[in-house]
This record gives C-alpha cells, structure tokens and sequence, in this order.
C-alpha cells in the first residue's frame, strides 16, 4: 500500500484545526465557567449578607419580644397556642412550657368563648383588631382586664397561618377610670343636691323679696293712715276753735 504523504499532511493539518478548536473552546467555557463562578460567588456572598442581615433584625425582633412587659402570644387557626413570652408569663402566670400546645381558653374561659369566637372570624378574614378592651384569667383564676391588639400572619401567597396577639394589663386603668367615675358620680350628687339648696334659696330670697315689698305697701300706707288721721285732728282742732269763737 503506498502512503500518499499529501494525505497525511492533510490529515494532520485537519487534527490541528480540531485541537486549535477544542482548546478554543476549552477557554471559551474556562472564562465562562470563570465568569460564572464569580457571579456565583458574589450572589453567595450577597446572599450571606443577607441571611446576617436578616439573623440580626431576628436577633433584635427576639430580644424586643422576649423582653417586652407586654404579652407576645401567637396560635393557630385552631386556638392551639405556639408563641409565648416572658411578658405573658408574667401577666397570666403560665410558664412557656406550660402555655405552649394549649388551647387559647386557659386564659379566657368559656365565658369568653363567643367573643374569642367573633374575634377569631375577623382576623381570618384578614382584619386588624387594635385596642381592643375585655377580660382575661390568669392562671390562679384571677380576673384581669386586658387591652388587645391582634393581626393576622400571612405567609408569601397571603394564607393566613397565625395570629398573633400583643395583650397588655390595663387593670390599674380600669380600676382607676372606675374610681374617678365613683367620685364623678359622688360629686354630681353633692352638685345637684347644691343645685336643689340654690333653688330653694331663691325661692327663699325671692319670698324674703315679696315679704319686703309688702312691707314697704304696708309702711307706705301706714304712713298714708297715719297722715290722714293727723290731718283729720288739725282740721277737728279749727272747727272746735271756731265755735268757741
């Protein structure tokens, strides 16, 4: 068989080209890999910042909540209780353990359970509820008055998953309010019972008046009497002068 050197030469010039090529593009994707790993890179390290960020504004949303003096208490739709703070136990008496996994009623009763009820059907509904004034039990039974402000938790496509409560103990307000309403109270008695004195007084003055009046009257004509009959002895004096004249 005889070895044609022109085709060798072709074909070793065509295993150039397609080793130039491969290495071309073995850059091609090197760079590009490259490219993509710095990309990559920097996207992690974005999103690492991010994550620190983010486990900070936690940490501080954390401690806020833990050491609020008002109580942070969330549940689910079904009244099942999964958050609770320092600042419910110290309202309610139940500890963390305690609280956690229990029905939303160790704190409202059954004879709160409407009202609890209506308030649970308009945070499903997406509503906010602020300030919102009733009564609450707290674990040795005692009854306490709360303000409560209560907020649907919704996740990225707007379920709602959560409620979430801030209770705050307004019982020395309610108690104040309702001693400035006893002494209101007191104090509009004394006022209309000064208001029924002042009425009587003027009907007293206004008689004491009358009774004035009808004296002058009768001093008036008392005078008038009197000067008729004074008048009646000079003019009796004349006419018995003249006739012994």
């Amino acid at each position: 068989m005889k070895i044609n050197l022109e085709d060798i030469r072709m074909l070793a010039i065509t295993g150039y080209l397609v080793l130039i090529i491969i290495l071309v593009v073995l850059v091609y994707y090197n760079v590009k890999l490259r490219k993509y790993k710095t990309s990559v890179n920097k996207e992690l390290l974005n999103l690492n910042k991010e994550n620190n960020a983010l486990k900070e504004e936690l940490w501080e949303v954390e401690t806020i909540i833990t050491t609020l003096d008002d109580a942070i208490i969330c549940s689910n739709l079904d009244g099942t209780i999964t958050r609770w703070n320092e600042g419910a136990k110290d309202i309610y008496g139940y500890t963390k353990e305690e609280a956690i996994g229990k029905d939303i009623s160790i704190i409202s009763k059954d004879e709160n359970h409407e009202e609890v009820e209506w308030l649970a059907h308009n945070i499903k509904k997406g509503k906010v509820i602020k300030s919102y004034e009733t009564e609450r039990y707290r674990k040795d039974e005692q009854k306490i008055n709360v303000s409560l402000t209560l907020s649907p938790i919704k996740d990225s496509e707007g379920n709602i998953l959560y409620i979430a409560g801030i209770d705050r103990d307004i019982t020395e307000v309610v108690n104040q309010r309702l001693t400035l309403k006893r002494s209101y109270d007191e104090l509009s008695v004394v006022y209309n019972q000064l208001e029924a004195t002042e009425e009587e007084l003027r009907y007293q003055i206004q008689g004491l008046k009358e009774s004035e009046m009808a004296l002058k009257v009768s001093e008036e004509r008392y005078k008038l009497a009197l000067d008729g009959a004074n008048e009646d002895r000079k003019s009796t004096r004349l006419n018995s002068s003249h006739l012994y004249d």
